[in-house]
């Protein structure tokens, strides 16, 4: 049997995941479907700039990219 999920991108598996759990139906859809479209995925994880990798996604300065650098003296 081929997996649900297959013809989805990443990007379509996490909103079809994000859209289950806001509206609580993430039980119903692994019954029917055997399966979730990402099982370990949270998108909460996404809101707080953090990967599983331990990173932490951050804008950079803006300070550091228009300021024009020090002249030495």
């Amino acid at each position: 049997m081929d997996q649900a999920h297959d013809g989805m991108t990443v990007a379509q598996r996490r909103l079809l995941q994000f859209w289950l759990d806001a509206h609580g139906w993430g039980e119903r859809y692994a019954e029917l479907n055997g399966e979730l479209p990402m099982p370990e995925y949270r998108w909460e994880d996404e809101l707080g700039g953090g990967g599983r990798d331990g990173r932490v996604d951050t804008m950079p300065s803006v300070g550091a990219r228009l300021d024009p650098p020090a002249e030495d003296e």
